[in-house]
């Protein structure tokens, strides 16, 4: 407490404090207004202007903060909220505080501590950000193996075709997984050994193309930019959804010059999907396989825009500030009414019950008892209820019981979910049982059900699985 007053007693901190407060309702509504414009014109406009469109709703998002701040510590109050009492006011109302005045003093109460996490954040994620350009860095000076001469002339060719004068670096390096491009002033592209043995002259002269794309966009520019932004706004899910946005975008726009370059859609669609099989995460690297590739794929193919993600970023967005409103308006909450909602909590989530759940489900005989007691079972949040529906997803003698087991698992949507499938995946060795768990993998969309499903599409002998796994990746 000693260290927040001495924090507080910063001219800066209270308006900073304010700004941040601010800024949430502030890029809430241009994130919001970024989806409209999406949404309703996007599949209308090319690519680049969908592009232009972000980064603007992405400069504006963090521009207007700083002129918040700027106008708030220039203010004769230096950002706090005033409450002038009019002077025909009854006394009365000048001596009982208003519901803006307690709201006033509790945020002036806090706002210390919202600028503190929001200094711990911008440091965690400025160091971050800068681990990982020492470890680009590092990855090109690593890259020092040769590169074949008919890689070398091909990229001359685009590059007099595409008009880039300067000098574009090419080098092999056994640390990347995909062909990827670092670097602004002096721009150097480094290629993985498995894409030049892998990938065709023709599919790789679009490859090459696309990562040229980023080269004369100055997108490597315009990411580093990015990352400053995403630094200072990391609270923000609306920033994030723009951020990604624009990474989409931007994929989208270099896949047109490579296309325009190296006419054949399906084997550049095919060098994608082949190199998206063995890449890992390569940020803050431009890679070829970066973005949403299914949708990629898919545009490239049908040659159909890809219309905007749905309403999760406005849901989101509404979400935090009906939290914010709702923590501005509500009354202190006593201590005894906080113990007496965790007693409730407790009664609710007690072990008597899940006991009780566990021994419908046991002495269950028919297959719709059985269901109706999984459905009961899964609104259990205890630990032995999670584990009596793994048991039965696992062991139960009846299949559809089974598949009725897997969908509440994967309903849950959390990490552990997602590991458990995976393990009923292996564990099993029926075909069908084994594609319903993939489709749930498939659904649920997380960085590690994905990895696994590319896995999938990469080892598994079942040719049939094996195709519906490469369906998923490709967004089928």
């Amino acid at each position: 407490m000693i260290v927040i007053d001495a924090f507080r007693t910063h001219m800066w901190v209270e308006p900073l404090g304010w700004t941040l407060l601010h800024s949430i309702w502030q890029v809430a509504v241009i994130t919001v207004v970024t989806w409209l414009l999406l949404r309703r014109y996007g599949v209308q406009r090319q690519s680049q202007t969908r592009y232009a469109i972000c980064c603007a709703a992405f400069g504006v998002s963090v521009v207007i903060p700083v002129f918040t701040f700027a106008s708030l510590i220039l203010a004769p109050t230096g950002g706090a909220i005033v409450n002038p009492v009019p002077a025909v006011a009854p006394v009365a109302s000048a001596v009982t505080p208003t519901s803006s005045s307690l709201l006033s003093e509790r945020a002036v109460l806090v706002l210390p501590w919202v600028v503190l996490a929001w200094l711990i954040g911008v440091l965690a994620r400025t160091i971050w950000t800068l681990s990982a350009w020492l470890a680009v860095r590092r990855l090109v000076r690593s890259a020092t193996q040769p590169v074949d001469v008919l890689w070398t002339g091909i990229l001359h060719k685009l590059q007099q075709d595409l008009r880039i004068d300067r000098h574009v670096g090419l080098r092999l390096s056994m640390l990347v997984d995909v062909p990827c491009v670092t670097g602004w002033l002096r721009p150097i592209i480094l290629l993985p050994p498995a894409a030049c043995l892998g990938l065709t002259p023709q599919q790789m002269e679009a490859v090459l193309a696309h990562e040229l794309a980023h080269i004369t966009r100055h997108d490597f520019l315009v990411n580093s930019l990015q990352r400053i932004g995403e630094t200072l706004l990391f609270y923000h899910p609306g920033m994030w959804w723009i951020s990604r946005q624009i990474r989409i975008e931007r994929e989208h726009c270099c896949d047109d010059a490579a296309v325009a370059v190296c006419p054949d859609v399906v084997a550049y669609a095919r060098a994608l999907t082949t190199l998206e099989i063995s890449r890992a995460e390569s940020e803050p690297l431009l890679a070829v396989t970066g973005g949403d590739l299914a949708g990629r794929v898919r545009r490239l193919l049908t040659g159909n825009e890809n219309p905007v993600s749905g309403v999760t970023p406005v849901t989101i967005i509404m979400l935090l500030l009906a939290a914010v409103g709702a923590y501005a308006i509500a009354p202190p909450t006593s201590s005894a009414t906080v113990r007496q909602d965790s007693a409730d909590r407790v009664r609710e989530t007690s072990s008597d019950p899940t006991q009780a759940l566990i021994r419908q489900f046991d002495g269950s005989s028919t297959r719709p008892d059985k269901v109706t007691a999984i459905s009961r079972l899964s609104g259990d949040v205890s630990a032995a209820a999670w584990q009596k529906l793994v048991l039965i997803a696992e062991r139960d003698p009846d299949f559809e019981v089974r598949k009725e087991a897997v969908s509440y698992i994967a309903g849950r949507a959390t990490p552990a979910a997602v590991q458990e499938l995976i393990r009923l995946y292996a564990a099993t060795g029926e075909q069908a049982f084994k594609l319903h768990v993939l489709s749930y993998l498939s659904g649920l969309r997380t960085a590690e059900s994905m990895t696994k499903i590319r896995e999938i599409a990469d080892r598994e002998a079942d040719p049939v699985i094996r195709k519906k796994a490469l369906d998923y990746v490709l967004g089928r």
